[in-house]
């Protein structure tokens, strides 16, 4: 809801045609995003090698715009000027959040590092709106499970390849010549770690096809400042001033981002919602009113036979009728306008009055 959407699809991202010699396999489309994802997460820990971890995260950064461009390119989502400006809000708050003044800034990484960041942050951004496009607006009735089990399937298939293709360094093979089993050198928090990627998988699944990938960008960063208070909390980490002004321009660049104004066809549904609205109540005051007025000339009526029986005999041949079918007529089908006047004005007359007695079974035909 945060966007509008062009009514045409990416040339790139759109279904194949029936009539189309060459069809893809629906499975195969999952792969695209899995094996992103697959270089994509090994990369991470050759930029940790080539960069100190402060840097890595404030320069991650910049797939909050590299999002925004594909979600634009390949989706053809519109995003209006503030939503864009939200973006640059939440990607310099992230930034400045990871800034320490006492140790000062210092990003002299070099340009292979430079490059390989961009080439992260450029596939970081492909695979999350690809996931978009093949989890939510292509297979969109399918079981968000089967396709974990499909996006996944691939992740392992890649990841066990390139396991068996790559020979274990010398370190690595001492070490697990007297080991029996794959997990053998593994100790249980290694299985904590496995166990809450392998949750955070399943989340961002869920975010991404029910929400989108820039919702995804905004749970991330969030995310980030969360762990910094978590660490506050249980190991003691300092928090500067910048941190929480981050945090504050996150927020804003949040909510920045999903204040949306209604678009114009929702106002005039909302007008004409409220002109109907008003044309019942207007119905119903006139329904009231005309059947109140039908239970005062009933009570008029009764009150007439119990004091005078010359007025009884002379409206018995229309009152017999006329009651029973007032009883079981809508009063607002069957009383006109005039007809309610009259009702009206009999209500507001003396009960003694025998000329205006008499008027009210005239009225009711």
């Amino acid at each position: 809801r945060a966007y509008r959407r062009n009514s045409s699809q990416s040339p790139s991202l759109s279904a194949p045609s029936s009539g189309s010699s060459c069809s893809v396999p629906p499975i195969l489309l999952f792969a695209v995003p899995g094996a992103i994802y697959f270089f994509n997460n090994n990369l991470t820990f050759i930029l940790l090698s080539l960069m100190p971890a402060p840097t890595y995260v404030v320069l991650s950064n910049l797939k909050i715009l590299t999002t925004g461009l594909f979600s634009f390119l390949f989706l053809h989502r519109l995003l209006t000027t503030v939503q864009w400006i939200s973006l640059g809000i939440l990607f310099l708050s992230t930034a400045v959040s990871q800034i320490d003044l006492e140790k000062g800034l210092s990003l002299s990484i070099s340009l292979q590092a430079f490059l390989l960041m961009i080439l992260f942050c450029s596939l970081s951004a492909a695979a999350s709106v690809f996931s978009e496009y093949v989890m939510k607006e292509r297979f969109a009735t399918e079981s968000i499970h089967l396709q974990n089990m499909k996006l996944y399937m691939f992740g392992i298939l890649f990841n066990g390849i390139t396991y068996l293709l790559t020979p274990p360094p010398a370190a690595a093979a001492a070490a697990a010549a007297g080991a029996t089993g794959f997990f053998a050198d593994m100790a249980p928090i290694h299985f904590m770690i496995i166990l809450a990627y392998a949750l955070l998988g399943l989340v961002t699944s869920a975010i991404i096809k029910f929400s989108g990938s820039i919702t995804k960008v905004y749970a991330s960063s969030m995310s980030m400042f969360f762990a910094a208070l978590v660490s506050w909390l249980l190991l003691n980490d300092q928090l500067t001033v910048l941190f929480f002004v981050g945090c504050f321009g996150c927020c804003y660049a949040l909510h920045l981002y999903y204040r949306v104004a209604p678009t114009p066809a929702t106002a005039i549904s909302g007008s004409s919602t409220e002109n109907a609205n008003n044309n019942n109540n207007d119905d119903d005051d006139d329904e009231r009113i005309a059947g109140g007025a039908v239970a005062a000339a009933d009570r008029r009526d009764s009150t007439s036979s119990s004091t005078s029986s010359t007025t009884l005999a002379a409206s018995s041949p229309v009152s017999a009728k006329n009651n029973t079918k007032l009883q079981s007529v809508v009063p607002l089908s069957s009383v006109r306008v005039v007809d309610r006047n009259e009702y009206l004005s009999l209500d507001t007359l003396d009960g003694d009055d025998d000329e205006h007695r008499e008027r009210a079974p005239g009225a009711r035909r």
